[in-house]
Formats: structure tokens, C-alpha cells, sequence
């Protein structure tokens, strides 16, 4: 039976045997030296001699000691014929090819089926960007066994390799099942680094490119839609590495092919933003808007430019939508402030700020444009007499000393109180002076930018 054998068994580098346990071991040894990054054909080579032994295992289990060997020591016939030449059990219920031999799928190993429904899931573009869809398939019984989760996990991710055009929902979802964002040492340890970090920013949302748009548009019949994510994704890393040629271009073949993408577009905006082409910004961040109307950093750019072109009444409209959506939020509500400047409506631009200040009072462009406001009138008024300038320094002291004060009050009092019940070391009274001298420098620019 040996020389019958000889395919499955040298493989796993034990003798036949109807001991799944025995199999298993021999596998989980064999592995070691076959890892799925370093030498994936043979982890394929040895995972279908894994399962095959597992079935071969049932048959010599169930068979009769006199029927394996004869008295004489030779092989049986009739169980001899039961075997290919690769030492395969045939079955009526297989099919063989010149490259493989395919089991029927309710003889496929747990793992390998589930990993096949991964593929057909991801082939179904609809459900595919559905979060639902995943939870519904990882409820299957294999994806909580512990025995298999290893080889479960390095079958998905090397799957995910090729196929990882998914909405962060779908991201945050294998997440919660196979711990990708608390496990990143040792992905790295198994799996090629880039990938790991690009799961990783994709379940953080660093680098986050939406799918709604395929949800409510209608996709054209013939749009290739992997084509057309990996161009899309593709030009966004040029973007972000500053390859501003190279992202254009990938950006224009995106467009040919799918023009309704608010992703797409605001990308294009910024392009044309950095090659100082205001006006083709604009129209892309207008279809933006009209793309996907909620959409918050299609408003915010977009306000951003309204307002270098002194369009302020439009980017405050903008700016109303964001504080619809986030009211409290501190950077909008200072931007806001900046554009009533620009409108010479120094009561709103207080009241802005009075509202930012109350989110964060140390914010900086709070303080700025607070400052510019109460001085709006100033500009207006007649030259200061010389006997009047000291007046005017010391109360300008008096309020960039205040605003340090209120920058450093804090490290001031707890250094004081230290000092007070301990013998501090000179590192400590080092980062103090440290922590002053930043705050120091903060105001002194502050007072800096609102003089000029």
C-alpha cells in the first residue's frame, strides 16, 4: 500500500494511518516549514494532502485489518483499485482533470468551503460592500473553531491580498471577528508588512474612501468595477505622496470611467487646488455637493475656497450645513467667525468666537480672530498720539500676559505645589521651564500675526 500511497502520505511524511489525531500533528509539524507568505504552493501542496488524508483516514479506519494486507504482506486488489496513481481515494462522487482533483463540497474540508464562500461573496459586488453580509457568513460554525483559526486566518488574509476593495464597515467587521487592530505585531510577523499596515488603516479609516455612490447609482454595464477601485485607490496614495502627475492622470482614466464618485471628485479638487486652478477646484467640489449633499468635507473645502476668493456669504452657507451636522465643533464655528470678519460684521465674528472659546479656550485661531474683531473699529480711527502709545503697550502687555497665564497656569501650579512637599530633580524643573517656554512662544506669535 506504501508505493500506492506514496503522494498524500510523503507529503505529510507519515505512514497511512485511519488516526485523524496522528494527521494532524504530522500537518501541524509540516506547516512550520511551508508558511503561506513564504512558500505558497507548497502550503497548497500540503493542505490537499491534509484534507485527502482526512478522507482517506474514514476508509482505512472502517477497513478490516485482512482487507489492507494478506497473509503474504501484499496489497489487496480490489483496495488497491480504490486509488489513483497519486495515492487519491476514488470515489463515484469525484472529478478528476489533468491539474486537480475536485471533491464534491460536501467533502471539502470546513475551511476551504468557507473560504470558497468568501470569494463568492466578494464576486458579488452588491453584497460585497454590505457589512450584513459578512456578519451573516462569519456566523458560520468554522469561523469559531479553535482547532482551525489559524489556517482559517491565513487563508482569508492571503484572499484579502488580492481582494481588498471593501467600505470600512465591511473592515470594521472582520475586525471584530479576528482581532486584525490589537494583533499588529504579530500580523507582522506573519504577513507581508504593507498589507497589514494597509488593513490597518483601512479598520482605522486614516485613509477611508466611501461605496455609497455604488449603492445609489446606477453602475454602467460596462464599468470593471476592480479596474476602476484600484485606479481610484491607486491615485490616492500618489496623492498623498505627493506625486501630483501620476495622481491626475489615474484620477482622469477613474473619471472616464465612473464620473459619479463624490471621492473621486474631491480628490480632483484638491489637484487642482495644489496646481492653484481655483476654478476647476470649485466645480469639482460643487459636484461634490450635488454628488452626495451631506458630504462634510465637500462643504468644508469648499468654504475654505469660497472664502480665499472673498465669497464670504457663500462659504458661511457652507459652514451652516457642518454646524447642522457637528454644532459644538470649535474649528467650524472660529472659520465661521473669520468669514463675518471678512463681512465687517464684528458682533457675529464675537459671537462665533464666544462659542468656539467655550469648546476649547485655548484655541489658537479662536483667539486670533476674537482679537482681530475686537479691534475691528481701530483701523478707523485717527492716528494714537505719542501720549497715548504707552497706554496702549501696557494694556497689549497686560493681555498677551493674561493669555500666557492662561496657557500656563496649570504646570504653574502643580510645579509650585511639588516643590512645596518634594526634593524635584533638576530634569523635572527642566521640562517646566520647557513647558513655559512653549507657551511663551505661543503667545508671542499670536501677538506677532494679530499686529501685522
Amino acid at each position: 500500500m506504501d508505493g500506492i500511497l506514496v503522494s498524500v502520505w510523503n507529503v505529510l511524511e507519515i505512514e497511512p494511518t485511519g488516526e485523524e489525531s496522528a494527521i494532524k500533528k504530522a500537518y501541524a509539524k509540516k506547516l512550520k516549514q511551508h508558511h503561506p507568505e513564504d512558500d505558497p504552493e507548497g502550503y497548497q501542496k500540503l493542505r490537499e494532502a491534509y484534507d485527502a488524508a482526512l478522507k482517506q483516514a474514514k476508509h482505512i479506519a472502517a477497513m478490516p485489518v485482512t482487507a489492507v494486507l494478506d497473509t503474504e504482506g501484499e496489497e489487496d486488489t480490489e483496495e488497491a483499485d480504490a486509488y489513483d496513481d497519486d495515492g487519491m481515494w476514488q470515489d463515484e462522487n469525484w472529478e478528476e482533470d489533468a491539474d486537480e482533483i475536485i471533491l464534491p463540497e460536501i467533502q471539502q474540508h470546513p475551511v476551504r468551503r468557507f473560504l470558497e464562500q468568501v470569494e463568492e461573496l466578494y464576486e458579488n459586488f452588491p453584497s460585497r460592500i454590505e457589512p450584513e453580509s459578512w456578519q451573516e457568513l462569519l456566523n458560520a460554525d468554522i469561523v469559531w473553531d479553535v482547532e482551525h483559526s489559524q489556517s482559517l486566518k491565513d487563508g482569508l488574509i492571503a484572499i484579502l491580498e488580492d481582494s481588498h476593495h471593501l467600505p470600512r464597515s465591511v473592515w470594521l467587521v472582520l475586525d471584530q471577528v479576528f482581532h486584525f487592530s490589537s494583533d499588529k505585531d504579530g500580523l507582522l510577523d506573519r504577513y507581508p508588512n504593507y498589507f497589514v499596515e494597509y488593513m490597518l488603516r483601512q479598520i482605522s479609516g486614516s485613509m477611508e474612501l466611501h461605496y455609497d455612490c455604488f449603492r445609489s447609482s446606477a453602475l454602467p454595464d460596462d464599468l470593471d468595477i476592480e479596474s476602476y477601485l484600484s485606479l481610484r485607490e491607486e491615485a490616492q496614495e500618489r496623492f498623498i505622496d505627493g506625486d501630483l502627475e501620476d495622481a491626475i492622470d489615474l484620477l482622469d482614466t477613474a473619471h472616464e470611467m465612473f464620473a459619479d464618485d463624490p471621492d473621486l471628485e474631491l480628490m480632483r479638487s484638491k489637484y487642482f487646488l495644489a496646481v492653484e486652478e481655483k476654478d476647476q477646484a470649485l466645480s469639482c467640489l460643487q459636484r461634490v455637493i450635488e454628488l452626495s449633499p451631506e458630504d462634510w468635507d465637500g462643504h468644508w473645502h469648499r468654504a475654505q475656497l469660497l472664502h480665499d476668493l472673498q465669497r464670504y456669504e457663500e462659504a458661511l452657507a457652507d459652514l451652516e450645513v457642518l454646524l447642522q451636522q457637528e454644532p459644538q465643533n470649535k474649528h467650524v464655528l472660529s472659520f465661521a467667525g473669520c468669514c463675518h470678519l471678512g463681512l465687517g460684521q464684528a458682533a457675529e465674528t464675537r459671537q462665533k468666537m464666544k462659542l468656539a472659546n467655550e469648546q476649547d479656550n485655548m484655541h489658537i485661531q479662536t483667539i486670533v480672530y476674537w482679537y482681530a474683531a475686537l479691534n475691528k473699529y481701530m483701523y478707523k480711527q485717527d492716528p494714537v498720539k505719542p501720549a497715548d502709545r504707552r497706554k496702549i503697550r501696557l494694556h497689549n502687555l497686560s493681555f498677551w500676559t493674561i493669555v500666557f497665564i492662561r496657557l500656563s497656569w496649570l504646570p504653574i501650579l502643580l510645579y509650585l505645589l511639588l516643590t512645596v512637599f518634594l526634593d524635584l530633580p533638576a530634569i523635572v524643573t527642566s521640562a517646566f521651564l520647557l513647558i513655559l517656554l512653549w507657551n511663551l512662544w505661543k503667545t508671542i506669535r499670536t501677538a506677532l500675526i494679530t499686529s501685522t
